[in-house]
């Protein structure tokens, strides 16, 4: 069910490519921020 939604969505995954790599890159620093502590 979660393929089919996305499978029509690839055009928007691929005109925002910068949005899902970014945020995942905050929360991973938020992450790595409280461990290292």
């Amino acid at each position: 069910m979660v393929k089919d939604s996305h499978a029509p969505k690839k055009k928007t995954n691929d005109a925002k490519p910068k949005i899902p790599p970014e945020q995942r890159r905050g929360k991973a620093s938020s992450n790595s921020r409280h461990q290292n502590k």
